[in-house]
């Protein structure tokens, strides 16, 4: 009841009384023979509400919440109390409907000590100007079974009084009326299932779409894995795992869990069980970005050939992957949403494969990492591997399946190298021939292919052996032999010694240390290069020598696990001739190297080119200078330098 301030005052007078009537001494005023009825202090049941004064607003719009602001009213009782007067709307027990108010409802239904009092409103429809989907879910592919999942849909409606950036007065249907809401099992596999977005406010409509895909298949979880020595089944898809790894279990999606902390090396092959032949599926790793953009609370895109190579079949057949296919980057989850921003999973549509029945072999390598801002190498999270089924044509051939030529439509640019050189194919186009007749493979380029010798070449090279899959073609290409000057960068000229005439040295100033036993072929090498190290290369020539290769011996101090990564020349040092720099270009690296067995990481040396350089006859002096470093671990690194070569 809305009386108890009053019974409480009441109460108050009535002890008041009795203190004073004690103080005056408990005399006992005479009683009259006919005492008049006491006075109704509380109401017992109320049968009405008189309304004073209204609320201050009646007419509504859809969409508003009603408001009893301004309402003023007395409450009628049974039993004729009348202290209940002047109540607010702040004294209703509440009222109906509760939420938002559509064009349906005409009248408020007020609450007060159990009586209902009808109050008549107006809700008038807003006027639909348009909608559209802002953001589609989250999840547009699934497999056969799985329940729809509308996380992340989001649809903005423009009305005449303003927009509304979360409308959520909608229905979702397919061309042929089935409604779906969150949870709908998808039991149908339509590869490309369009879903309309229906706002209807009134009289006017509005629509907009988006499409998921449902495919029938098989799905391997990329945590099922058989240990070693453990007795693989028979038919039933599984995994296998080599190198690190690690299965986490608080995967967002499937439930089960995934392979999160992959590091270069890392394999995992999905063996495929299937009861028959599926021509043409397709291949669709579900992968998750780790590489953050937290200012944005998001995570960035992840080209995915950088990260991953993908072999098929007992053969390993590599699968060329364009560059065009990414691990999409996805917001981070909102709070509470139960999501996780390491397990924003999403499609990899990688390629199509030919199922056999029994066993297929699907192997994904990791092959290295970017770094984020805290220098620590990402690489993609992985939970699954899906085989859909396509609605394609089963009889139209959509891969090839053994290689039976490649047919040279224009040849490399370079075919004539000096000793030393490295083979380039670039310039190469090609067309792939197949056993099934597939002749989609057409005006390939150097990016498809393999070929070896893939080092230095020597002036007994008279041809390259391009392999493009598992076939291999002859291409003939001629060497010449070369003049080599070689300075080791360790060959320093002692202070106060006399300088050679003939002989090529080196001087070196700043932060360094002269390691024995640690170059490429067995002698010193400089290493802890910091800051400010400067090696004045003193190369001496019999005779003026020009276009000469420059070619820098290093080793990179950017590490993996069992690799290093490559570090661009023109970050950690400056070149110069004779004192005069030389502009080298972005993509001049000190290469990376996967470490071998009994190799340190610290002197993976690779020959690097840097530029072609004029000599002239007597000394000329290249100044390698280090200008920067780059964090590994929390220390400061450049590279570690064996020596120069001079090729001409």
């Amino acid at each position: 009841m809305k009386k108890s301030k009053r019974i409480y005052a009441l109460a108050a007078i009535l002890l008041v009384c009795a203190l004073v009537f004690a103080a005056c001494g408990g005399n006992n005023p005479p009683q009259p023979e006919n005492p008049p009825p006491a006075k109704i202090t509380e109401g017992d049941v109320c049968i009405d509400l008189n309304i004073t004064k209204m609320p201050t607003k009646l007419e509504y719009k859809s969409g508003e919440k009603f408001s009893p602001a301004g309402l003023v009213f007395d409450a009628v009782y049974k039993n004729g109390f009348d202290g209940d007067k002047n109540l607010t709307g702040g004294d209703l027990d509440g009222w109906s409907p509760r939420g938002v108010l559509n064009s349906s409802v005409t009248e408020m239904t007020l609450l007060f000590e159990g009586f209902e009092k009808k109050l008549p409103i107006t809700v008038a429809d807003k006027k639909l100007l348009g909608m559209e989907i802002t953001r589609e879910p989250d999840i547009t592919a699934y497999s056969l079974g799985d329940p729809l999942d509308l996380s992340g849909l989001v649809v903005k409606a423009s009305y005449e009084e303003g927009d509304v950036d979360n409308e959520v007065g909608y229905t979702i249907t397919d061309k042929e009326g089935k409604e779906y809401v969150q949870g709908t099992v998808l039991d149908e596999a339509v590869k490309d299932l369009h879903l309309t977005v229906t706002l209807k406010v009134g009289e006017i409509t509005k629509t907009d779409t988006f499409v998921i895909h449902v495919y029938g298949g098989i799905t391997v979880q990329a945590e099922d894995v058989v240990k070693s020595g453990d007795t693989a089944p028979t038919d039933a898809s599984y995994t296998t795992m080599k190198g690190k790894g690690e299965v986490k279990t608080d995967c967002t999606w499937t439930g089960t869990g995934y392979i999160g902390s992959i590091e270069k090396g890392f394999e995992i092959e999905f063996y495929i069980y299937s009861e028959g032949e599926i021509p043409n599926a397709d291949l669709v790793l579900l992968a998750a970005s780790t590489v953050q953009d937290v200012p944005n609370n998001t995570m960035l895109d992840m080209q995915f050939n950088k990260f991953c190579k993908v072999y098929v079949g007992e053969e390993n057949e590599e699968v060329y992957i364009d560059d065009d296919i990414v691990i999409p980057g996805k917001p981070f989850p909102e709070a509470n949403s139960g999501g996780n921003k390491w397990t924003n999973w999403a499609d990899v549509p990688f390629g199509k494969i030919d199922i056999k029945k029994g066993f297929n072999k699907v192997k994904v390598v990791c092959i290295g990492g970017i770094p984020d801002s805290s220098n620590y190498p990402r690489t993609p999270n992985i939970d699954r591997l899906d085989v859909r089924l396509s609605d394609d044509d089963p009889d139209v051939v959509t891969r090839g399946d053994v290689c039976t030529d490649i047919v040279i439509k224009t040849a490399p640019s370079k075919l004539s190298y000096k000793e030393g050189e490295f083979f380039s194919p670039d310039g190469i186009v090609f067309d792939a021939v197949y056993k099934n007749g597939y002749d989609g493979d057409v005006n390939l380029g150097a990016n498809r292919l393999t070929w070896t010798p893939n080092g230095e070449l020597t002036k007994d090279d008279t041809f390259v052996m391009l392999k493009f899959k598992t076939f291999e073609k002859k291409l003939d290409i001629s060497v010449r032999e070369t003049q080599l000057i070689s300075v080791e960068a360790e060959s320093t000229l002692a202070s106060g010694a006399e300088t050679p005439t003939s002989e090529s040295y080196t001087v070196i100033s700043g932060k360094n240390k002269i390691e024995a036993g640690k170059g490429l072929n067995g002698s010193a090498s400089v290493s802890d290069v910091g800051v400010g190290t400067k090696i004045d290369f003193y190369v001496y020539s019999e005779q003026a020598v020009q276009n000469a290769e420059l070619v820098f011996v290093a080793a990179s101090l950017k590490r993996g696990s069992g690799f290093t990564e490559d570090l661009k020349f023109n970050q950690l040092f400056k070149l110069s001739v004779d004192d005069v720099e030389i502009t080298v270009p972005d993509d001049v690296l000190v290469k990376g190297k996967t470490q071998g067995n009994g190799e340190s990481i610290w002197f993976l040396w690779t020959k690097n080119l840097i530029s072609e350089i004029d000599l002239k006859a007597g000394f000329t002096k290249i100044t390698i200078e280090c200008i920067g470093t780059i964090n590994d671990g929390g220390s400061q690194r450049a590279a570690n330098i064996d020596k120069i070569e001079i090729r001409y």
